[in-house]
């Protein structure tokens, strides 16, 4: 496999390069404008036509895991000392022990990556992670993907996508608010082009604030203009939010509900690695789920364990709790030797290792030439319904450099 690290940005087929401009340069595009990140070619222009039957194995398991994340997290936000197991800081302890319906989602938009090998519905399909809490690829799977297969005249299998967005969150939101905010650091391209996407598609009455515009006082958070914000719609970590002063105050805020925050605390829960260690300890060693449930697990979840001493002589992975973009994980061989690694010192504690499954491999065309990497299906599950794919390609730990692979379905 060819690699993309370190290098810069370069255009060897011409053709293909305007044929991608004129989609890039679309009018019809009103949130996608990173068409190229970290000076690399980001999103590719060539569908990739997946079967129907696959489709529906991938929105089989997407529900599924769901079912499963939602009780599992429902387990774990009755104990704090299950919170501080999952990483969860110290001064998002009270946030997350706020109020839950167990019987809604865990989040309103959430996405699930997985490893897929094979075709139709012999495919194995293997739960990576779950991006419950800030999940990103919202415009690429919805607005650009649209697009692209309307060009090419072909089926776009996330066309419920922006639906599924309004009615998410309408389930959410049982109340009046008076002033909504939909957050994000304004200076984050990708970030703000995320959020003005969700703004529009949950069809609310609220207005989009960059958060370094926002103000945290002792008794309330305001927004740009000073009006008490009721209701957060943030694409910001909870973890970072726990480090920073102003950040910690809007926390226990919220945990005294003076504001209310979405994607919700149960969201952040599930967004820890540690939740799947959590999940296959309950399966493995009690009766915690029911026999479906047990065979959902056995199907899509690969073991996860907070000690290494399990996978001596397989390959495995090493994550940390709270790594984005592949930062902090580790590939693995049998001899125990490192295959691959994204280094990133943020993301240090709080590890698990889980099972090794190889991505399969697939050759996409850029506007550099051919480039042959990994698979990566990532589900959105969005208000408990799966509602579209994303399919990005990469190294072996698919990282920000990875590319967006449109998709289409047969």
């Amino acid at each position: 496999m060819n690699s993309r690290a370190n290098q810069p940005l370069s255009i060897t087929d011409q053709l293909h390069y305007e044929k991608w401009k004129a989609v890039m340069d679309h009018p019809a595009l009103h949130f996608f404008n990173w068409g190229v990140m970290h000076n690399c070619q980001y999103a590719t222009i060539e569908p990739l036509a997946i079967s129907k039957e696959l489709l529906t194995e991938i929105k089989t398991a997407t529900e599924a895991c769901g079912k499963i994340y939602q009780k599992a997290v429902d387990f774990a936000l009755n104990s704090a000392q299950i919170l501080r197991l999952l990483g969860i800081p110290e001064t998002a302890i009270e946030f997350c022990r706020l109020a839950y319906d167990p019987h809604m989602p865990v989040t309103v938009i959430g996405r699930f990556d997985f490893a897929v090998n094979g075709a139709g519905e012999n495919a194995e399909i293997k739960l990576l992670e779950f991006n419950s809490d800030t999940p990103t690829g919202v415009v690429e799977a919805s607005e650009l993907n649209a697009l692209i297969t309307k060009l090419r005249h072909v089926k776009n299998p996330n066309e419920m996508f922006a639906g599924n967005v309004k009615k998410a969150f309408h389930q959410f939101i049982s109340k009046k608010y008076e002033n909504i905010i939909f957050t994000s650091l304004g200076w984050h391209q990708e970030d703000k082009g995320t959020v003005l996407a969700e703004l529009a598609f949950s069809g609310l009455p609220a207005k989009y604030v960059p958060l370094d515009s926002i103000r945290v006082t002792a008794d309330r958070v305001a927004d740009d203009r000073g009006n008490r914000i009721d209701l957060l719609y943030r694409l910001y970590p909870v973890e970072w939010f726990a480090r920073e002063i102003d950040g910690i105050k809007l926390l226990e805020l919220a945990a005294k509900s003076k504001l209310d925050l979405l994607n919700p605390p149960s969201a952040f829960v599930a967004q820890s690695k540690v939740m799947l260690a959590i999940i296959w300890e309950l399966y493995k060693n009690t009766h915690f789920f029911n026999k479906a449930e047990q065979e959902i697990i056995t199907r899509y979840f690969l073991p996860v364990y907070l000690d290494n001493i399990y996978f001596k002589g397989r390959p495995h992975a090493v994550k940390p709790a709270f790594g984005r973009e592949g930062g902090g994980v580790c590939l693995y061989d049998e001899q125990g030797e490192i295959e691959a690694l994204v280094e990133n010192q943020e993301y240090i504690n709080d590890l698990v290792y889980q099972e090794r499954v190889t991505l399969p491999i697939h050759t996409i065309s850029t506007w550099s030439g051919e480039f042959t990497g990994r698979l990566l299906v990532g589900s959105f599950l969005i208000g408990g319904e799966f509602s579209g794919v994303l399919l990005r390609v990469g190294e072996a730990i698919t990282g920000d450099l990875a590319y967006f692979l449109p998709v289409t379905s047969t």
